[in-house]
């Protein structure tokens, strides 16, 4: 009799008659979302970049970088970097490092006298779950 009990009562539960659940989760509980990412290119990625105002010529120009993730796992991959003149259009530099980070800033270096675009690009390594992000920051150099 108590396996054939047994046996009805697991039987309804796999075929979904019966739900058993665990009693409901306290206000106190911590909220905690995670992104999992196992696929190429699922989770965004936020990019802010602070340049200085104002730099003196005959100046390296210094970029303040950040890559911010709802992931758990650090962000890797590029970070290019473009000084665009913002009365012509044209692209004056362009440099690229691997991102870091504990780092912080990274050189542009120098740039002659006016206004410019600064626009700081991550770019994932490939089969990374990342995804590509964007930051435009404005300076001037006198």
């Amino acid at each position: 009799m108590k396996k054939t009990f047994i046996g009805l009562f697991a039987g309804s539960l796999l075929t979904g008659v019966l739900a058993v659940s665990a009693p409901a989760a306290t206000a106190m509980a911590p909220v905690v979302t995670a992104v999992a990412g196992p696929y190429t290119g699922t989770v965004p990625t936020q990019t802010s970049s602070q340049a200085p105002g104002r730099v003196k010529a005959n100046k390296r120009v210094r970029i303040k970088i950040k890559i911010a993730s709802p992931s758990t796992q650090v962000p890797k991959g590029k970070i290019v970097i473009q000084a665009v003149n913002r009365k012509s259009g044209k692209l004056v530099q362009r440099v690229s490092y691997n991102y870091d980070p504990a780092r912080g800033s990274y050189p542009l270096g120098k740039l002659p006298k006016g206004q410019y675009k600064i626009i700081t690009k991550f770019i994932p390594f490939k089969k990374s779950i990342f995804k590509r992000s964007t930051s435009i920051s404005y300076t001037r150099v006198v």
